[in-house]
């Protein structure tokens, strides 16, 4: 399992976007509320001797919801989701071990265009 698999597991466990989690961009025709991340392959640490198997990813989850107070509650709850990762494995049978996590900002904006309240949330884990 890699991370965005564990991820969207976790997540998942959240009722309101439950089957409405997506890589990079919705899927077109889905209703709000949903969540998209944007992560990548990470980058692999680097010791004196070479490249060990852990490695760092940066990770943004952008919540998005048509209510500015459903914003804030599925916020709080993927907020309160993804804090658990510190020092535990993710994902379920076999999903991978979160050696450190970093929650490190969230912004909120309003697009004028799509009638829609945006959440943030820039994470960083190792594993």
């Amino acid at each position: 399992m890699n991370f965005e698999e564990a991820l969207r597991n976790e997540l998942s466990s959240i009722p309101q976007i439950a089957n409405k989690i997506f890589p990079l961009a919705a899927t077109e025709g889905v209703k709000t509320p949903y969540l998209v991340y944007i992560s990548s392959e990470g980058v692999q640490e680097k010791y004196l001797d070479g490249y060990v198997g852990s490695k760092e990813v940066d990770c943004e989850l952008h919540i998005l919801n048509d209510s500015y107070a459903g914003l804030k509650d599925i916020t709080r709850q993927v907020i309160e989701k993804v804090t658990t990762f510190q020092k535990r494995n993710i994902g379920g049978t076999g999903g991978i071990w979160i050696q450190d996590f970093t929650y490190e900002r969230s912004t909120e904006q309003y697009i004028d265009q799509l009638f829609q309240y945006l959440c943030i949330v820039s994470i960083k884990v190792r594993f």
